[in-house]
């Protein structure tokens, strides 16, 4: 069988999680050999992109990728909020990508966004008629089931075009503040190096907030209690995101927990000059 990742900002939810694994082991031909692991996602389709990306990143680099199926389902449903759209949630679909990975799930805002150039062929899954809070454990699953099972070329799909993913968002942002508090940029190494060079101070905009941080080549190529913003380990290894941090020495394992930017949130606007 395939083995699956469920990124979602509900996978944080114990008893959603279950649920959402009970109905996949129902479905599947041999539930003993079901593989699932969770990363949670914040109710943001900036933060559930970013997530889908680098695990791509990472199994299309290290992994195998042909054995690995993405679920992504972050759906705030917002763009329908206002109508009787909205609890029928953005279509599903499946996404296969040239290296062979799946990835599926509703199409929802910037989910599918940023792994959208390395997209193949992508696929709209027609046979959802019943509306359910929980799409996930009571519709999802079964699609999910048979992709691990290796079932896709029985099950009824109709190909759609692939301007139906939005592109990724223009603007400079936060994509994703990891448990030490660094705050992972959308800007790449190659944008922050366009106009500066390592050793430069910039001023860094966050939402409300204003810091002087310095380009570093490193996480730790600062002085202690200084904001440096360097190339992090997220991204695509040649062209890394660019990270921002504080190093207290006395709290190695609470990096930058108290500065004010690390409350920001996946999603927020930011620039740097």
């Amino acid at each position: 069988m395939r083995k699956i990742t469920c990124i979602s900002d509900w996978a944080k939810d114990d008893l959603a999680y279950h649920e959402f694994v009970t109905a996949l082991e129902g479905y599947a031909k041999m539930p003993r050999h079901l593989s699932v692991n969770r990363v949670d996602s914040e109710t943001s389709t900036i933060h559930t992109g970013f997530l889908v990306e680098q695990i791509v990143y990472t199994e299309e680099r290290l992994g195998v990728p042909s054995e690995r199926i993405i679920f992504a389902n972050t759906d705030p449903r917002s763009a329908n909020s206002a109508s009787e759209s909205a609890k029928y949630g953005a279509e599903f679909m499946i996404a296969k990508l040239a290296s062979g990975l799946y990835v599926c799930g509703p199409n929802s805002g910037y989910s599918l966004s940023f792994i959208k150039p390395k997209i193949e062929s992508i696929s709209r899954y027609v046979n959802f008629e019943t509306t359910t809070v929980s799409r996930s454990r009571d519709l999802f699953s079964r699609v999910i089931a048979h992709l691990a099972d290796y079932m896709e070329d029985e099950m009824d799909l109709e190909e759609v075009h692939g301007g139906t993913v939005l592109d990724r968002p223009m603007g400079k942002c936060i994509l994703h503040v990891d448990n030490f508090g660094n705050v992972i940029t959308s800007i790449t190494q190659e944008e922050a190096l366009e106009k500066h060079k390592f050793g430069d101070y910039v001023r860094v905009n966050i939402g409300s907030e204003t810091h002087e941080a310095k380009l570093v080549t490193h996480r730790f190529g600062g002085m202690i209690g200084e904001v440096v913003m360097y190339p992090g380990s997220k991204g695509h290894p040649d062209n890394p995101y660019m990270e921002i941090a504080v190093w207290h020495e006395s709290t190695h394992h609470k990096i930058n927990k108290k500065i004010p930017f690390i409350e920001s949130s996946p999603g927020d606007e930011m620039h740097m000059r």
